[in-house]
Formats: structure tokens, sequence, C-alpha cells
């Protein structure tokens, strides 16, 4: 098993249509995050990781899915069933890096834990503020476009 892990559950919605034609819809709903008091080996010293069910797995964790029954829907083009649970994790002897805060016993509180080195961690952040700093660009250029549309919306709709 994993040493510290979160667990999804595939939930398949039957279609909605009148005629009950249609294809069955899925999504993974998460159910919960595990991270047990761990002991971190830094440089020949063991730090140790608090318990907590709040901290973001994140990075390229190993996956285990376990199937289900049930009524299908295509999940990366093949029939997934309702109820199939998805578990991503670290292994023990992974390489890790914990971003938290430490704690006065000693320990460290995780926040994240990142499946890989610190350079690796500093990557996905990297590429994730310079992919929110796109979008926040796309949205100043795009927000006036939205503003005068709006207003004139306003304007057309009030003169009928």
């Amino acid at each position: 098993g994993f040493a510290a892990y979160y667990a999804e559950e595939w939930d398949v919605t039957a279609p909605a249509d009148v005629d009950g034609e249609g294809e069955p819809h899925g999504s993974w709903k998460s159910l919960e995050t595990v991270v047990p008091d761990l002991n971190l080996d830094v440089s020949g010293q063991s730090v140790t990781i608090r318990r907590t069910n709040s901290a973001r797995l994140a990075g390229p964790l190993h996956k285990t899915t376990v199937p289900s029954d049930g009524i299908t829907a295509t999940y990366e083009g093949k029939p997934l069933p309702d109820g199939t649970r998805r578990y991503r994790g670290l292994n023990d002897g992974d390489l890790a890096t914990v971003l938290g805060e430490t704690e006065a016993g000693g320990g460290v509180i995780p926040e994240q834990v990142f499946a890989g080195d610190r350079s690796a961690f500093e990557k996905s952040q990297q590429d994730a503020a310079s992919g929110l700093l796109f979008s926040g660009i796309c949205s100043m250029i795009l927000s006036p476009f939205v503003l005068i549309g709006g207003l004139l919306g306003a304007i057309f709709r009030r003169r009928r």
C-alpha cells in the first residue's frame, strides 16, 4: 500500500434526456486524503511529518485503480464502472518534497507533499504561476469587451 495517498471514486450519472437516450457521464469525486505520521530522511537526519487529512499530494504519484460493478461511462477512451476507486500516492522510500510549517515539538505539519525533488517542485510551481499569469492577462484584455457588451445589451433591452 501507499505511505500517503488520496482516494477518489468514479461517479456515473445516467443521461437526463427525456427519452432516456444519450451517454452516461462520469466524474471523479474526492473521498479522502491520508497522510499519517511519517519520518522523512533529510541529509541523514530524521524529520517527522505530522498526520493530516488536509495536505495536498502532487507531482508524479503512483496510481492504483480498483474497478467496481455498475453502469459505465467513458474515461480516457475506456468504459469505467460507477464506484471504481482510484488511489494516488507515495510509496515508502519515494523521493518527496514537503511544504509546511514547523511544529513546536520539532515535526512538520505538511500543507503539500510533492512526489519529487525540490527542483521539480519549484518547476511545477513556476508552471502553475505562468498559467495563472497568462489567464490573468487574458481576463484583463477581455474585460473591456465584456463591459461594453453588457452596457450595450442593457441599453438595447430598455428600448424595447
